[in-house]
């Protein structure tokens, strides 16, 4: 496992003809992907971050991008972003963890350096107020309603600190715990209200999103 570790963290090769060959793949899943639901996504996630680049830029892409990106520009853009400083690994198994950390470290520590960090933070820039969205589309199989409290900066999605690392307290997570032992009855007792003969919806629930990094729904 840790070989598999290591190639990923540095030992793509990304050849030109193998890069080509899953272009097709990449844009065929693109083509999939782009159903009513995305539509419905599109317009929260407009709504939630406001202008932003988050809102225009699509994990997935384009699928001009995905045509015309040349091979050098993916190599670059891996070893920007697909580095060992970047990297977020958990081993679970029967084995000592000490020992196997150290012997993670030794293997990521070998390869060559990625040169300086990349900023991965862009800015939300949430609208303040009570805002509300309209989506009509024939092709939804229910009216639904969305209701969202967002926060910026707050809870796990915003966890990024100095050097983009955090290390969480006790004193930390308790307000949040109690945030979430609270938005759980919340969703049970909604969901029990669903299965009543007279119940005013179908289903309900409440929950919490990370839609970006700074950004918390709830």
């Amino acid at each position: 496992i840790l070989d598999v570790i290591e190639a990923f963290a540095g030992g793509a090769t990304l050849s030109d003809a193998e890069i080509d060959k899953e272009r097709g793949v990449v844009l065929a899943e693109l083509r999939r992907r782009r159903g009513v639901e995305d539509t419905v996504t599109d317009a929260l996630m407009r709504l939630r971050c406001g202008p932003s680049r988050h809102v225009d830029r699509d994990p997935g892409g384009s699928a001009e991008a995905v045509a015309t990106a040349t091979p050098d520009a993916i190599r670059a853009f891996y070893r920007r972003w697909y580095r060992p400083d970047l990297l977020g690994v958990v081993l679970v198994g029967d084995f000592d963890p000490d020992d196997a950390a150290a012997r993670l470290t030794a293997r990521l520590s070998a390869l060559p350096p990625a040169g300086p960090p990349a900023d991965a933070t862009f800015a939300v820039n949430t609208p303040e107020g009570v805002l509300a969205r309209h989506v009509a589309n024939p092709l939804l199989e229910e009216p639904r309603v969305v209701i969202d409290w967002l926060r910026i900066g707050q809870g796990r999605a915003s966890d990024a600190g100095s050097g983009g690392e955090r290390r969480w307290s006790v004193d930390d997570r308790l307000p949040g715990l109690a945030e979430e032992i609270a938005v759980a009855i919340l969703d049970e007792r909604l969901d029990r209200l669903a299965r009543r003969a007279d119940a005013p919806f179908v289903s309900a629930g409440a929950g919490y999103e990370y839609p970006v990094r700074g950004l918390d729904a709830t």
